[in-house]
């Protein structure tokens, strides 16, 4: 809100142009983009160690109280029926894969007990840059709110809605799902043996990163 640069940024520019390869798949009607890299080729660490340490850490938060683990297990269930995530192999033939840390964020009320599964774009070690510090962060591309609210004030009739999740309605290019790739529990009554912790990777944008807010103006013209 207020006054803004028009000048475009060079860094902007070569961020609108990575979506330049949006793909839409006619049999699924979806739309499809790659993640927003700054650099290629991609030079980023794996964090496997780091991802499974915070697994470790999440599982045992979970377990202090059963319905976390119960609403946090149907949380991934449910995506891989929709086929938002995908059990893969862990051992891909490539070397450009990263690992995301997750967290449960528990909401309390007198009714209900709501749980979200929030992903770490930030983690890293000291010596390595992070996944969302190698993606562009997004261009302004959204009508300014100030105009919206005065706009708005001069028609007899103002709606609104809400896109149900908006980020996961979008499809993940092949080339960039190897990026965001998480663990979890095959039986989560179960401990984090190898033999019970499977890894996933995401077949849509996950919400909650730097690539995420890129792409937001552009669903918005999808």
């Amino acid at each position: 809100m207020g006054i803004a640069d028009d000048q475009n940024d060079p860094k902007e520019d070569q961020c609108l142009q990575e979506f330049s390869t949006i793909t839409y798949n006619k049999e699924e009607q979806r739309y499809y983009v790659k993640l927003p890299f700054k650099t290629y080729p991609v030079n980023i660490p794996t964090n496997r160690e780091l991802a499974f340490l915070r697994l470790v850490s999440n599982v045992k938060m979970l377990r202090s109280n059963p319905t976390y683990m119960e609403k946090y297990h149907a949380i991934f269930q449910d995506q891989l029926q929709r086929k938002i995530i995908e059990e893969i192999d862990e051992n891909p033939n490539r070397n450009a894969i990263q690992y995301l840390a997750h967290h449960g964020v528990v909401t309390e009320s007198r009714k209900h007990t709501k749980i979200r599964c929030v992903f770490d774009g930030c983690e890293k070690r000291k010596e390595h840059r992070s996944l969302n510090e190698d993606l562009f962060k997004r261009p302004n591309l959204l009508p300014d709110i100030l105009g919206i609210l005065l706009r708005i004030r001069a028609m007899p009739i103002f709606i609104t809605s809400d896109i149900e999740r908006a980020f996961l309605m979008v499809g993940l290019h092949e080339d960039s799902r190897d990026y965001t790739r998480f663990f979890w529990l095959r039986d989560p009554n179960k401990g984090t043996t190898k033999s019970n912790v499977t890894a996933y990777r995401f077949r849509r944008v996950p919400f909650g990163r730097h690539h995420s807010y890129s792409l937001t103006p552009f669903i918005t013209i999808l």
